[in-house]
């Protein structure tokens, strides 16, 4: 059966779905980093996720990202070059 077509998935599911370890994700639960991982619910004493919420927090950090690229992308035309002045000659 393809993830996709799962109503539930586990961390292995999760895992693959966004391209990352299984470890690297049992780290940020651990950590409660959810600006890398989506919140997980408890269903029987395991963490799982719904397909639906994984795509609702891919979304909501696709436009955080881009918002976040458009303040950037201001300040970086604006910025000066760091180093030493040259000598004008």
């Amino acid at each position: 059966m393809n993830t996709t077509e799962k109503l539930i998935w586990n961390i292995e599911d999760l895992g693959s779905a966004l391209g990352r370890t299984i470890n690297s994700i049992r780290n940020d639960l651990h950590r409660k980093n959810w600006q890398r991982t989506p919140p997980p619910t408890r269903l029987a004493g395991t963490l799982v996720w719904r397909p639906k919420d994984v795509d609702a927090w891919l979304e909501q950090r696709a436009k955080e990202s881009g918002a976040v690229l458009d303040e950037v992308s201001e300040h970086v035309v604006s910025r000066r070059r760091p180093g030493r002045p040259r000598k004008s000659c």
